[in-house]
């Protein structure tokens, strides 16, 4: 750690993954969850997006994002320390077998950090035009499940990145396209993002 960006092969690598959703980031807010190192974020502004909130539960990774906006020499992304989903040792254990060579650190800190709900991230913003990225590492569904309809209101496009084969949930699939319908939203792109995760782009219907 850090996990620069400095090195415009691998900005790039990640700027074509998140170009297949071919979002209009133009003068809208952005709501980064599970932002690692910042690079969704960091390409979240360089495409025009008024103001990203960039939320991670871990202090490392966000070091590693505000040293990026650094390196970056962004200023248009706010840094927020919270937990989005539900905590489970299953998750921990997925975690620090796939991130973290510090099993201690995180252990310690993994309990401790404040979570934060929908309609507190739904606060945040100003609009109701905003875009929402999620990259839960498999708490996707417990964060999104938990909501009121009234909680998506601002956000016209969300953006999920699932790890089916990290964290196999029976019916996981199912389950959280059943909260995008039931929250009126329609599928429009479905995409792999790497060689265990999958990238799905929901439009709010109007």
């Amino acid at each position: 750690f850090p996990v620069t960006i400095a090195s415009p092969e691998y900005a790039a690598c990640f700027e074509d993954r998140f170009n297949v959703l071919n979002p209009t980031l133009a003068g809208r807010e952005v709501v980064d969850i599970g932002a690692k190192s910042g690079v969704f974020s960091i390409f979240a502004e360089k495409n025009g997006t008024s103001k990203v909130h960039a939320i991670d539960p871990f202090t490392h990774n966000l070091q590693e994002t505000e040293f990026n906006n650094s390196l970056a020499r962004t200023s248009r992304i706010i840094t927020v320390q919270r937990f989005a989903g539900e905590k489970t040792h299953r998750q921990l254990n997925y975690l620090k077998s796939k991130y973290y060579e510090n099993s201690e650190q995180i252990d310690s800190e993994y309990w401790k950090i404040p979570e934060i709900t929908l309609a507190e991230v739904s606060q945040l913003i100003t609009t109701d035009n905003a875009l929402l990225k999620l990259d839960c590492d498999g708490t996707e569904l417990s964060f999104l499940s938990t909501a009121q309809s009234c909680d998506f209101a601002k956000f016209s496009q969300i953006v999920v990145i699932t790890h089916p084969n990290a964290i196999p949930l029976p019916g996981h699939k199912g389950l959280l396209e059943s909260v995008f319908i039931k929250n009126n939203y329609r599928l429009v792109t479905t995409a792999a993002f790497d060689c265990s995760s999958v990238i799905m782009t929901w439009n709010k219907i109007k």
